[in-house]
């Protein structure tokens, strides 16, 4: 399951959802994976990004020095930019989700 979010997010990023319905049959993921469809029911996809954050930390820790390694880069802070979120569905209660651009952008950040 996680192989298939990352590959989504390389390539055609979108929602859980969007992967569940739409993504995941017209790639050829259910062939690189050797898997069916049920890795990309959508309560599966939303479970696992929950199996993923007590990793979290550690994992910062490996992407730094995977960013480091690869681009010989020297850095305190390392920024994640969430700018281009989306919601999907009907969010209308949701004060989070109004239409257009925030002029405040949220932001991961990650202090090293």
């Amino acid at each position: 399951m996680l192989q298939v979010l990352v590959v989504n997010r390389l390539l055609d990023p979108g929602s859980e959802f969007r992967v569940h319905r739409q993504w995941f049959l017209g790639s050829a993921m259910d062939e690189l994976l050797e898997t069916d469809f049920a890795v990309a029911e959508k309560d599966r996809l939303y479970r696992c990004l929950d199996r993923v954050l007590p990793h979290k930390q550690e994992l910062f820790v490996w992407l730094k020095q995977k960013w480091a390694d690869l681009f010989h880069a020297d850095f305190e802070v390392l920024l994640y930019d969430l700018t281009s979120t989306y919601f999907e569905g009907e969010m209308e209660q949701n004060a989070k989700a109004k239409r257009g651009y925030s002029e405040i952008r949220d932001r991961i950040v990650c202090n090293w």
